[in-house]
């Protein structure tokens, strides 16, 4: 009688944890798939990101071609000695 006890206790004990060993997997694969999903996502804003510096950095290169700086005349006509 005390053999059948202890094999129903440990089998009752067991069955518990089977279950709470699929919850806790559950949880995993559910905290896995998040990761997954945030990992996309943070690849796709890296592209963004690098696509919007590609894209800066092309206005940037631009305006510097464009721009024009003062000449020495421009700031002091009294440079060029034509007084």
């Amino acid at each position: 009688m005390t053999t059948l006890l202890a094999v129903a206790v440990v089998g009752w004990g067991l069955t518990h944890l089977g279950k709470a060993l699929a919850e806790r997997q559950d949880s995993v694969a559910a905290l896995t798939n998040k990761a997954a999903q945030v990992a996309g996502e943070l690849a796709q804003r890296e592209q963004e990101l690098a696509h919007a510096n590609a894209q800066l950095a092309a206005i940037r290169a631009q305006a510097r071609a464009e721009a024009t700086y003062p000449t020495v005349e421009d700031v002091d006509p009294l440079a060029t000695g034509e007084n």
